[in-house]
């Protein structure tokens, strides 16, 4: 018994020591945890990296006396749940590197929400600065991306009413902009990854300032090899996402056949658009794209007490593919003729019709898409759903 009770102990002390411990341990109130990080052009080759770090005495529901400093380069106040510094530097490294002479805690990314980058930089160009970002062991790839109409610094100063935190606010504008049809919603890594293929370019949410305590997207940036090439406005996102297979549900206002001064409008949700491809040597690429929609008439405003009838519903739905049909088709030549980026990712199917990759790289699609034939056709299902016809009518 007793050599028994030596072995088990033996082997209980061995497997103890062979469990690992926490040596890298380190306490949550020695780091500043950045929450947002935006990015904007600096002078020549510098950036100036903003910070966007909480203040945990002030999450917590308490509060410190008034006037409590924040630091230099940057201001809180009691209320505020958040403070904003921003540094000069030529990546986020020696920005962060800098961060930590002015703060008494480690700054870490590792609970960063979202990444701002303002207008200036965007079109200078992203792909030194974000590939360089995600080689960072504490920074997440997963964060959402979005460029701002003016300096990133400037946005993340915002106070939202509804959210605790601005990078909160912006993570779920994002969100509910895209849930609605009306944004893309791009984490960083999907940005770098599509920066990476030669048949597609990237596009990232469009935000503006609005206000002290609002912001607003106002559509999507359009991006050729990194660097930023054009602005699509709210409309023109939505027939983007449409024609990228990234739409899922949304409303759209028409004018009602019945009477054109009242609107109707109508909920979508559309299928995945299908391509096809036809090439021919010496010849530009022909690209057909069909997609189809189910249309369900959501708030109708006409005064009548009848619902339209299956005649009514065919011609609103003819009438309403033609209008798809000829805004797409104008987004289309846009990317072509100003833009000469392939947003859509044509490119991806174009790439599918060659067998060798040397084949392809010849091809140089870059320079044929401005020359493609790019036909858009929409198909829509109409119906009238329940038992409201429209406004009560006095008899």
């Amino acid at each position: 018994m007793d050599l028994k009770r030596w072995v088990t102990l033996v082997i209980c002390a061995m497997v103890a020591l062979g469990q690992p411990g926490c040596w890298d341990l380190e306490e949550i109130n020695n780091l500043a945890l950045v929450l947002a990080l935006g990015l904007d052009a600096g002078e020549g080759e510098e950036m100036e990296v903003s910070f966007q770090l909480s203040i945990p005495r002030n999450l917590a529901g308490g509060g410190g006396p008034p006037g409590g400093g924040a630091g230099q380069g940057g201001s809180a106040s009691p209320a505020q749940q958040t403070l904003l510094i921003s540094m000069g530097a030529p990546n986020v490294s020696r920005a962060l590197e800098r961060l930590g002479l002015v703060l008494s805690r480690r700054p870490t990314l590792v609970q960063n929400e979202v990444l701002v980058v303002g207008e200036e930089l965007a079109r200078r160009g992203l792909a030194r600065h974000l590939g360089g970002l995600q080689r960072l062991p504490e920074f997440r790839g997963n964060v959402p991306l979005l460029v701002t109409k003016g300096r990133a610094a400037s946005l993340l100063q915002i106070r939202p009413q509804l959210e605790p935190r601005p990078s909160k606010y912006l993570e779920d504008l994002l969100r509910q902009g895209h849930h609605a049809g009306l944004s893309p919603l791009v984490r960083m890594s999907d940005f770098l990854s599509t920066m990476e293929v030669s048949a597609v370019h990237a596009v990232t949410p469009l935000v503006d300032k609005a206000g002290e305590s609002q912001a607003r997207i106002v559509g999507a940036a359009a991006f050729h090899g990194g660097s930023l090439v054009g602005e699509l406005d709210v409309e023109e996102t939505r027939w983007w996402l449409m024609l990228a297979g990234q739409w899922r549900q949304g409303t759209l206002t028409v004018d009602d056949p019945r009477d054109p001064k009242y609107p109707l409008t109508l909920m979508l949700s559309a299928a995945h658009p299908r391509v096809r491809v036809r090439r021919r040597e010496g010849e530009p690429v022909r690209i057909e794209v069909s997609i189809f929609l189910r249309a369900e008439v959501q708030e109708a405003e006409a005064p009548r007490q009848d619902p339209l009838g299956p005649g009514d519903l065919e011609a609103l739905a003819r009438g309403v593919e033609e209008m798809l049909n000829r805004r797409m088709a104008a987004l289309v030549r846009r990317t072509q003729q100003e833009l000469a980026a392939d947003i859509f990712g044509f490119g991806r199917r174009v790439r599918m019709t060659f067998t060798v990759r040397p084949a392809w790289e010849a091809f140089d699609w870059d320079l044929e898409y401005p020359r493609a034939e790019i036909v858009v056709r929409n198909r829509i299902a109409m119906k009238w759903v329940g038992l409201t016809y429209g406004p009560p009518v006095p008899d």
